[in-house]
């Protein structure tokens, strides 16, 4: 019975959130219009190589030499990142 009422929950989309605001009571929840956050994620596939590309200028221009360990500490995360990605998509279709 919990599980169903948990699945209805998640189907309306509602969060239950603390925010102060005028005209706001406790417990009250706040239901999220999913196909407004539609941008969320192409923002991010843009920003994000913006500001490390930016983080390694500016680390440049601060530490000089030490920017390549920054550079390689990156590089490790992607390429565990990739691994992460690439060993989930062979777990998922063994024909691959």
């Amino acid at each position: 019975m919990r599980h169903h009422q948990v699945d209805q929950q998640r189907q309306r989309s509602e969060i239950e959130v603390d925010l102060p605001r005028p005209g706001w009571r406790a417990g009250q929840a706040v239901t999220h219009n999913t196909e407004r956050m539609r941008i969320a994620k192409p923002l991010l596939l843009v920003t994000t190589p913006i500001g490390v590309v930016a983080g390694i200028y500016e680390g440049y221009r601060l530490a000089g030499g030490l920017v390549f360990l920054m550079v390689m500490l990156i590089a490790v995360v992607a390429v565990a990142a990739i691994s992460v990605v690439r060993t989930i998509r062979r777990e998922r279709d063994p024909r691959r």
